[in-house]
């Protein structure tokens, strides 16, 4: 019987319930140690993605980034809106919206809680980069099963070109020219490893159920960096504004 998803929206609710419940550690840290560790954001990452997948979500190419976005808006969440009211319950007792607007009125609360964002939002890219890296890695591969906590494997030079010339000598250097991946496999040989990693650093690419070895990436990798960069930069500003529009509404 053939194998179905529930889609990417399913798969979306699921993450951000993991995602919550990943929190727990990094909450518990702040509220009663007051103390913020960014390996604590790898239980975001992994929560996002287990959640996920329980929920079966679609194991495509925007997961991701699905993932990513949850992970921060969890973060976003925890730290703006559940630690605040569990300051207030540990202080007062009690927490109700009306404390929680008057607490966000007090401009010092106001400067260290925005100042404590900021760095969670970076602890949080620290912590899941590995995991998501790892997500990225085993869908381009095709994985069954995901290790999101497998060790950063770098081959060296002669492998890389060895593996290079199985797709120079198929002239599979560009997306015109494919090569199934069956094939690229047979070819390889025990070099799965290295193959994986370039696919994971987009030198080589997959195209209409190919894969070709993409010279402009191998060339200029800063491109995909900097690609990487602004989007990571565009999602954390666009949240940074919504909670700043929140914030200019419930004031």
């Amino acid at each position: 019987m053939e194998k179905r998803d529930n889609g990417y929206l399913i798969g979306t609710i699921g993450a951000i319930l993991g995602g919550l419940l990943g929190t727990i550690p990094w909450i518990l840290c702040y509220v009663y140690a007051n103390l913020m560790y960014s390996i604590l954001a790898i239980f975001i990452g992994i929560g996002a993605f287990k959640g996920y997948e329980i929920l079966k979500g679609k194991m495509g190419k925007p997961v991701p980034v699905i993932i990513a976005v949850v992970s921060i808006l969890c973060v976003t969440l925890a730290t703006l809106v559940i630690i605040p009211n569990l300051l207030l319950i540990q202080e007062y007792g009690k927490t109700s919206m009306e404390a929680f607007k008057v607490l966000y009125a007090f401009n010092d609360f106001k400067s260290a809680i925005i100042q404590d964002y900021i760095y969670s939002l970076a602890f949080t890219g620290l912590g899941i980069s590995g995991v998501i890296a790892n997500i990225k890695r085993g869908i381009n591969n095709g994985d069954s099963k995901i290790d999101l906590m497998a060790p950063a494997f770098t081959p060296n030079d002669e492998e890389i070109e060895a593996v290079k010339k199985v797709f120079e000598k198929r002239n599979a250097m560009d997306k015109h020219s494919v090569i199934p991946k069956d094939e690229v496999m047979e070819a390889i040989k025990d070099r799965e490893s290295v193959f994986k990693f370039l696919v994971s650093r987009g030198i080589i690419a997959k195209k209409n159920g190919g894969y070709f070895y993409n010279k402009d990436v191998e060339l200029h990798p800063g491109k995909r960096a900097a690609k990487i960069i602004l989007l990571t930069f565009g999602i954390t500003f666009g949240i940074v504004a919504l909670v700043a529009v929140i914030g200019i509404m419930l004031g």
